[in-house]
């Protein structure tokens, strides 16, 4: 009888070593069709490059759209200095992103004036938005804040700052 249930089991165990090599030779293939998949890709977004680029100048084009880019960076966020990347990694975890990266403005004489030296500024940006403060989200308009609070200094004036 033991023969029998030996018998049985080197049989099942063939049948799944048997299945292993059919599943790994499978995935041999797949890989190999894949790999073929992205080179035909490649050759073919490659030609279509080279022929859209003889009719569309792409390269002068993208050069024409950094600029434009960087002129409407240097207006708009005046980064001239006053841009700073702070990485916060306090609470990372396995399942969050590992760097969010924390872009902060300060209050310069032309941006957010009202804003210089007060200990409520915020000046982090969310996404596309900047948070100035939480009295005043989206920053003061005039030239002095009614709810500005230095260290021990009054409010800026003009260009002291």
């Amino acid at each position: 009888m033991e023969d029998w249930t030996t018998e049985f089991w080197k049989a099942i165990d063939r049948a799944c070593d048997d299945f292993d090599a059919w599943v790994d030779e499978a995935n041999q293939e797949f890989e190999k069709q894949v790999d073929r998949w992205f080179a035909t890709s490649e050759a073919i977004s490659e030609e279509l490059y080279e022929a859209v680029s003889q009719v569309v100048p792409l390269e002068e084009m993208s050069r024409e759209i950094d600029r434009t880019l960087e002129d409407w960076f240097r207006v708009w966020f005046e980064i001239d200095g006053d841009f700073e990347l702070d990485w916060d990694l306090e609470g990372f975890d396995e399942d969050s992103e590992p760097f969010v990266s924390v872009t902060y403005f300060r209050p310069t004489s032309t941006f957010h004036p009202a804003c210089r030296g007060c200990q409520h500024y915020h000046g982090q940006m969310y996404g596309e938005n900047l948070f100035v403060c939480g009295m005043h989200p989206y920053g003061w308009d005039g030239e002095s804040c009614p709810d500005w609070e230095g260290q021990g200094t009054s409010p800026p004036r003009g260009d002291r700052y």
